[in-house]
C-alpha cells in the first residue's frame, strides 16, 4: 500500500510539472468585413485594383477577434491551443453575376475557393459548411494567437471574364450571422 501511495504521488507531481503553467486562452469574434486580395507575392495582400487576373484573386475575411480569457504563466505555441468561444460553423460565398452555366448569380461558389490560413501547405477546400480560420499556421502565432483574418483563394475561375461583387455570409456557433460584400472587381 505504501508503494501505491508513492506511485500516485509521483504521478501527480509529474503531471503538475509537465503542464509547466501553459496558458489557457479563449477568444471570440466581434465582427467581420471582407475585401479583395491579390495573390501575386509571397502572401495574398489586400488591393483596391478593379481588375485582377482570376488566378490571382482572393477574398480576405477580417475577423476582429477579442481575447476573453487567459490563465497560466506563459503561452506555448506547441502545447497551448487557443479556444474560440463563437467558432464559425458556416461560410458561404456567392456572386452577383453568373460564374458560368452551372453557377447562376447567387449560387454557392464554395467549391471554387480554398481556405488559406497563412500557409500554402495547410490550405483546405471551402466546403459547403465553410472552414475554421486559425492562426496556428502563421509565423507569428506565438505572439498573435487569434486569427485576425483568413483568405479565400479562387482556384476555379469563372467561364468568362466579367465584373463580380462577392458576398460572404458567416454563421457562428452562437447563431450570429454576418454578411459583407467585396468591392466590384473585373476578373480576367
Amino acid at each position: 500500500m505504501k508503494h501505491f501511495f508513492a506511485a500516485v504521488l509521483f504521478a501527480l507531481i509529474i503531471s503538475l510539472v509537465s503542464c509547466e503553467g501553459d496558458q489557457d486562452v479563449h477568444y471570440r469574434f466581434t465582427s467581420m468585413d471582407v475585401e479583395n486580395v491579390k495573390n501575386t507575392n509571397t502572401f495574398p495582400s489586400p488591393t483596391s485594383d478593379t481588375s485582377i487576373a482570376a488566378n490571382q484573386y482572393g477574398i480576405r475575411i477580417n475577423l476582429h477577434p477579442e481575447e476573453t480569457y487567459r490563465k497560466g504563466r506563459y503561452f506555448d505555441a506547441y502545447e497551448s491551443p487557443v479556444t474560440c468561444e463563437n467558432a464559425i460553423t458556416s461560410i458561404l460565398v456567392t456572386a452577383d453575376s453568373s460564374f458560368g452555366n452551372n453557377y447562376p448569380a447567387g449560387d454557392s461558389l464554395n467549391d471554387h475557393f480554398i481556405l488559406f490560413n497563412g500557409n500554402y501547405l495547410h490550405t483546405t477546400p471551402l466546403l459547403a459548411t465553410g472552414g475554421q480560420p486559425t492562426a496556428v499556421d502563421r509565423d507569428d502565432y506565438a505572439t498573435h494567437n487569434f486569427p485576425e483574418y483568413t483568405e479565400l483563394l479562387l482556384v476555379v475561375p469563372p467561364d468568362t471574364a466579367r465584373s463580380f461583387r462577392f458576398r460572404v455570409d458567416i454563421i457562428l456557433k452562437d447563431g450570429t450571422h454576418w454578411t459583407d460584400s467585396t468591392a466590384h472587381v473585373f476578373l480576367h
